[in-house]
Parts: structure tokens; C-alpha cells; sequence
């Protein structure tokens, strides 16, 4: 049995952290241990030990962009700590490959296996130029993982062009998502069983596009009143504590009160999904779009901005509908479109269980990297025997 240290840098639960929970739990345990670096404890420690998967506490922290000297060198320091724990950590549990859950994460884990003399695999999960940074980080890994074409796309060439890059696609777990829970949430909300209910679920950062949704939302109000439009997430890292008063105040000036509601963060987000009718995700630049193929699994259309990750997950008027990037006047209409005619969201929302079942489940994610993992291990790679 060959164990698979995976780091993650932060201990909180957003997207990322998610599709590493369906990887770790949809492992073959018989050929693979998982064990889970993680900053510190907190909600994605409770979720590993319920699910009875090793875990461990070593020195991570979460940067970002800056020039500022003192700033740098509190990084270099404590890139050289993390380091040297997570190298103890490897002799310890005897670790065959270290596979970095963000780009962050590899920052350690990449120098990590290089003392270590074993295999590094960094996932990418982001769209943000690395300039050095990045050539560097793929300098030092045996294999790079892109969680979709975009990301390959726009990561690959400045980072270096080789064949060691590879696509991915986050996967999901069909059975958690044959939710029949979803009436408490209705309930919860004020909606009524023939109140469409269009859902966006996604961190509270201003590139997902809240705002877009919500003029959409403010366009569909005025045609479809019973329509109840719900924001679930949170700014999880506190990176623009302002944004979400922004909107909401904007919700408040656009007179929404009662048809718009904040939910907060959700966990499980299963029978949240199980209570809406349409799941929206405006962004642009959007690596992936985890909360497409959540709605997908359980059954429900959506509507995405035509760009990035979404333009391989949604297929056009078959599982959703997707728009132009910014275009909030298309975005209404797609989502009126929807919201008026169950019978087409029925018809959609079976096409993208059936798309989503097909090509994102946890366990074809999962057999993807296994594959992945006995390139590196195998005998004649160098990795440990």
C-alpha cells in the first residue's frame, strides 16, 4: 500500500477542499493511504475524522501577491518551517508522494519532496498568472494537475510547456445529492411550493459576479414576482470584508427585500441544492465551477456565463443554458426562461444528472489520479519502492 501525503493550506471548507474530501474518500484504501496536512484544526478536520481519514497539523500559511520586503521574508521563513515539518511528516508515515491541493500548498509540498527524494503532484486549481513563482513550482513537480482546460490553458505556457500537464475534472458524489430534504430550506426562505427558487452558490469575492445576479435577479423580479433569489457563501478568508454589506445594501436600494436572501455558508450543501429550482453562476475567470456539477447531481439546470471552466461542464440548451460573460439582460432571460417552464427544467436537470453521473463522479476523479499516481510510483520512476 503506497500513503499519498495531500496538503491543503487552509483548514476551512470552500470549493477546493471539497473536491479533496470526494478524492481522499473515493481512493482505492486498498492500494492507497491517505493522510491530510492541513494549517490547523477546524471544519475540514471534523470532516476527516468522520470520515475516518488520517490528518495532522503542520505550519501553512495562506499568502498573497505583495512586494513588501518584511512581508516577503515572513514568507521565505515560513516556507522553510512548513517545509521541515512536513519533511518529519514524510519520515514518519513512511509517504510515497505528496500531492498539493492549490498552488499555495505547493509552495511547501513541492520543496518537501524534493528532500524527501519522492514524487510531487501539484493541483491547480486557480487562473492567476505566477510569473517566476510559477515556472518554479513546475520546475519542481513530477506530475501538474489542471482542474480543467482553461486552467491548462492559461496556467501552461508561463509556468513551462510540457508534458507533464495533465486535466483533471473535479469529481462529485451522485448518491449525496438524492436530497428529498430540500422543503426545510424552502421553508426556511418563505418560498412556497410554486415559488421558483434560483440559487448562486459561491465564495463572496467580487470576480464571482454576485452583483450580475442580482441585476439579473432585479430584471426577473419584475416579470415573475414570486421568484425567491438565494446567495449562499461567505467571504470564508475575509479578503473583502466589505462586499457582501455592498450587496446587500444594493439589494435594499433596488427595493428586493423578501425576494433576495443571504443564506450564509452552507455544509452540507445537498439539501440546500434539494430546494432550489435553478442553480446561477455569473463569474468570469471561473477555474472550474464546483457548485455546476453539485447542481447537476441533483438534478437541476443552471445557468453560466459562457467562459472558463463553465464551457465544459455546461452543454448549451441540453443541461443548462450558457450566456454572455457580463450580459446580466441575457442572464435574466435565461433564468426567466427556467423558472417559467418546469417542464423544461425538469427535462434539463435529468440531462445534467445523467452528464454529470457520466463525467464527474467522485470515482471517475479518483481513478483518473490513481492512474496518475502508478506512473509516478511505479519501480522504474524513481519513486520509493
Amino acid at each position: 500500500m503506497k500513503t499519498i501525503l495531500y496538503v491543503n493550506h487552509s483548514s476551512r471548507i470552500s470549493g477546493a477542499e471539497q473536491s479533496l474530501l470526494e478524492l481522499v474518500t473515493h481512493l482505492n484504501r486498498e492500494r492507497f493511504r491517505p493522510v491530510v496536512a492541513l494549517p490547523e484544526d477546524g471544519p475540514m478536520g471534523e470532516r476527516l475524522r468522520g470520515l475516518g481519514i488520517a490528518h495532522c497539523f503542520v505550519h501553512l500559511l495562506r499568502m498573497r501577491r505583495t512586494r513588501n520586503p518584511a512581508r516577503l521574508l515572513r514568507y521565505a521563513m515560513s516556507v522553510r518551517r512548513g517545509v521541515g515539518e512536513l519533511r518529519r511528516l514524510v519520515e514518519r508515515e513512511g509517504v510515497d508522494l505528496i500531492h498539493s491541493n492549490s498552488t499555495t500548498a505547493h509552495l511547501y509540498g513541492c520543496w518537501a519532496a524534493g528532500r524527501a527524494g519522492i514524487p510531487s503532484v501539484w493541483q491547480v486549481r486557480d487562473m492567476v498568472p505566477l510569473g517566476r513563482v510559477g515556472r518554479m513550482l513546475a520546475g519542481n513537480s513530477s506530475r501538474i494537475i489542471a482542474v480543467s482546460q482553461a486552467v491548462r490553458r492559461k496556467m501552461q505556457p508561463a509556468c513551462g510547456m510540457d508534458d507533464r500537464w495533465c486535466v483533471v475534472y473535479n469529481g462529485v458524489d451522485i448518491a449525496r445529492f438524492d436530497e428529498t430534504g430540500g422543503q426545510a430550506f424552502r421553508d426556511e426562505i418563505g418560498a412556497t411550493d410554486d415559488d421558483p427558487v434560483i440559487g448562486m452558490i459561491a465564495q463572496f469575492v467580487p470576480w464571482k459576479r454576485h452583483r450580475d445576479f442580482l441585476m439579473a435577479a432585479t430584471i426577473v423580479h419584475h416579470r415573475l414576482h414570486n421568484a425567491k433569489f438565494v446567495f449562499v457563501g461567505e467571504d470564508l478568508f475575509n479578503d473583502h470584508p466589505a462586499y457582501k454589506e455592498e450587496l446587500w445594501e444594493l439589494s435594499e436600494s433596488l427595493q428586493m427585500r423578501g425576494s433576495v436572501v443571504f443564506a450564509g455558508y452552507r455544509d452540507p450543501i445537498a439539501p440546500v441544492i434539494a430546494g432550489m429550482d435553478v442553480v446561477v453562476l455569473p463569474s468570469l475567470g471561473e477555474p472550474f465551477g464546483r457548485a455546476l456539477i453539485e447542481a447537476g447531481a441533483a438534478g437541476l439546470p443552471v445557468v453560466a456565463a459562457d467562459d472558463a471552466g463553465p464551457r465544459e461542464i455546461v452543454r448549451d440548451s441540453e443541461t443548462g443554458f450558457l450566456v454572455p460573460p457580463g450580459d446580466v439582460n441575457e442572464l435574466a432571460a435565461a433564468i426567466e426562461r427556467l423558472a417559467r417552464s418546469p417542464e423544461l427544467a425538469l427535462r434539463m436537470g435529468e440531462a445534467a444528472r445523467a452528464h454529470v453521473a457520466a463525467n464527474f463522479s467522485s470515482d471517475r476523479t479518483a481513478r483518473s489520479i490513481e492512474a496518475i499516481y502508478d506512473g509516478l510510483l511505479a519501480p522504474e520512476s524513481g519513486g520509493r519502492s
